[in-house]
């Protein structure tokens, strides 16, 4: 068992979530100058045929697993994550052979075709990653979770650079490397939970068990599969679309874009996530406000200088980071980023939703602000026969969703929507003296000095935000 108090666990996850980041981040620039963006391309509508079979996996008994009283109904629980994963496993393999080239178009020459069967394997171990990272949690193994979350991370990477320097890069490398980064932390994750607890979960391996635990969390396949699932659908369509509308290499582009768009809001939200859901079930609401207030107030600070150099120098950054091809998804990551910063800020709050038993209104909103995304880029291109200006209109749409999701999350979970609104001030206020700041410095500073110039003030201005909250110390030693 692990520390108490919440802060001290955030920043062993978030450590090892950054640390994770910081491999992917180093390897990402190898990886963007040995494949394409074609090779990009392939890999993501693979990856995407496979999310939103994932999806489904667990019918998201995993979130259920922090919940029980008991070890034992938790452990029936966790059994019960394992059997829906592998039937969904099995189910995807007549869906992908008999109507997979119908629904995303993958021609029997194409390279995904060569890989088909390792989407059942994937849809799998990910079920199983996903449900041991629920029971590290409700065990408050937080080492554990920043461990396996390296592990990730460094296998897919190393697999990728090194496939792609041995032998002739192409998206078979990329494919190889999620399949064996994914298995990897799939048995290890299964591994440790067997060798600790593997025979009380065994004892439970009974019908009746299974089906009482069925039952006592019936809500979560019957709400919050669905809210998982149209979430899936809204992200991955538009990999579809573009495919369907646009080239490989804009395809790639925008999957690539996407991805780096997202890095913070996985960074967060995976070091963040687990200590929120773990602490709000247990403690006062109070004590959760508090938490979440301070963390938010932390986000906020720390994310907006930098938001507004990569809305203003998206291209230069992605050309010089990532390689002259990529300097035109830039344009893609620049817009992306707007609903990308708002999920930074609420993302990993989702579960609140659970703990408050507002999975019902959690799946509604997501249906229909679904529906209205994928909408909303079709009657784009439709208008506009453009694949960048159906984005910008899907962009508003998720931005105002984003928001609206913020602000209803508060009213659920009766928190302080002064804070809410105090949180909304201080974003504007730093957001306006950034960019006036930004375009200050680049109107008398010539070619990449008013960019330098500009690192170099938000760099001081972390130094001294850190200094004058001491705001890693106060986490450290909070509750000790």
């Amino acid at each position: 068992m692990e520390t108490k108090n919440p802060f001290k666990n955030m920043l062993v996850v978030g450590g090892g979530g950054f640390l994770a980041q910081l491999i992917q981040v180093a390897s990402t620039p190898i990886i963007t100058r040995i494949y394409s963006p074609e090779d990009y391309a392939t890999w993501a509508i693979l990856i995407s045929v496979i999310a939103i079979f994932s999806a489904t996996a667990t019918l998201r008994f995993e979130l259920a697993i922090v919940l029980p009283d008991t070890k034992e109904l938790a452990s029936s629980v966790f059994l019960l994550s394992l059997i829906t994963s592998f039937v969904s496993a099995i189910v995807s393999i007549p869906i992908i052979y008999l109507a997979g080239p119908t629904l995303v178009g993958i021609k029997e020459t194409d390279i995904i075709w060569q890989w088909t069967w390792s989407i059942p394997i994937l849809v799998f171990v990910s079920g199983l990653y996903q449900a041991c990272t629920y029971w590290f949690i409700r065990e408050k193994s937080f080492k554990t979770i920043a461990f396996l979350g390296i592990w990730l991370t460094f296998v897919t990477s190393l697999t990728q650079v090194t496939y792609g320097l041995v032998y002739e890069a192409d998206s078979q490398g990329l494919i190889l490397g999620t399949l064996l980064g994914q298995s990897c932390i799939g048995v290890a994750g299964a591994y440790l939970i067997v060798r600790r607890d593997g025979w009380l979960i065994l004892k439970r391996f009974t019908i009746p068990d299974l089906f009482n635990s069925f039952r006592v969390f019936s809500t979560y396949p019957k709400y919050m599969t669905p809210y998982t699932v149209m979430g899936v659908l809204r992200e991955r369509l538009t990999i579809f679309f573009f495919n369907s509308f646009g080239t490989s290499f804009e395809v790639g582009k925008y999957a690539f874009s996407a991805r780096i768009a997202n890095l913070p809001v996985n960074l967060v939200s995976n070091g963040v996530r687990p200590i929120l859901y773990q602490s709000a079930s247990n403690e006062p609401s109070k004590a959760t406000e508090d938490l979440i207030v301070k963390v938010l107030n932390f986000i906020v600070s720390f994310s907006i200088p930098i938001w507004i150099l990569v809305l203003f120098e998206s291209e230069t950054i992605f050309a010089f980071v990532f390689g002259e091809d990529w300097r035109d998804a830039g344009v893609y990551g620049a817009l992306l980023s707007i609903p990308a910063m708002i999920l930074l800020v609420s993302n990993w709050m989702d579960r609140l939703f659970d703990v408050n038993n507002r999975q019902r209104l959690a799946f509604g909103m997501e249906v229909v602000f679904s529906i209205l995304s994928i909408f909303s880029f079709l009657l784009g291109y439709y208008i506009w026969g453009n694949i960048l200006d159906a984005l910008i209109v899907q962009v508003i749409v998720l931005t105002c969703y984003y928001l609206v999701w913020l602000v209803v999350l508060f009213k659920i979970a009766n928190f302080s929507m002064f804070n809410l609104l105090k949180l909304g001030q201080k974003s504007l206020l730093l957001g306006l003296g950034f960019t006036l700041c930004f375009l200050a410095i680049n109107y008398f500073a010539k070619d990449n000095w008013g960019l330098l110039i500009y690192v170099a003030i938000i760099t001081g201005y972390f130094v001294i935000y850190l200094r004058n909250q001491n705001f890693i110390i106060n986490m450290l030693v909070r509750n000790r």
